[in-house]
């Protein structure tokens, strides 16, 4: 392969190795790999624009590397403040009766927690199947 080809490519490559290592069960909680592979898309292509020759290309990797985990710590950051969200919500409702014994407030606030993500998730799944029929208009 031309010199002039591997220089072009290193930067492509680089993001495609990020970009797989999050389909393969690297990504992190929360993050998406289409997350992954837009973050270290920009970061590489921000990074690209910065010095000249071999400093060039370190720049783009290190641009790639860092757009790859400031994807995945954006999006943990909203998984956890959802969370976290969610969790104050269900101890503020915490009924009396399991208020005296510390293992069942826990259980009550668990299971809080889940009722209230089933419920977005049908909620989601209804506002998604609402937009398919107005699509095809019925």
């Amino acid at each position: 392969m031309p010199k002039c080809c591997v220089r072009a490519c290193t930067p492509l490559i680089v993001i495609a190795l990020l970009a797989l290592s999050s389909q393969v069960g690297a990504a992190h909680e929360g993050a998406t790999p289409a997350d992954h592979w837009l973050g270290a898309t920009i970061g590489g292509l921000i990074g690209s624009t910065i010095g000249q020759g071999d400093g060039r290309k370190v720049a783009t990797a290190v641009g790639a590397v860092v757009g790859y985990q400031l994807a995945a710590d954006t999006a943990d950051g909203l998984s956890r403040q959802h969370y976290r969200r969610l969790e104050r919500r269900c101890r503020t409702a915490i009924p009396a009766a399991y208020s005296v014994n510390a293992g069942a407030a826990k259980a009550w606030v668990e299971g809080c927690i889940d009722r209230e993500v089933r419920n977005q998730q049908d909620l989601e799944q209804e506002a998604y199947e609402d937009g398919r029929k107005q699509e095809n208009g019925q």
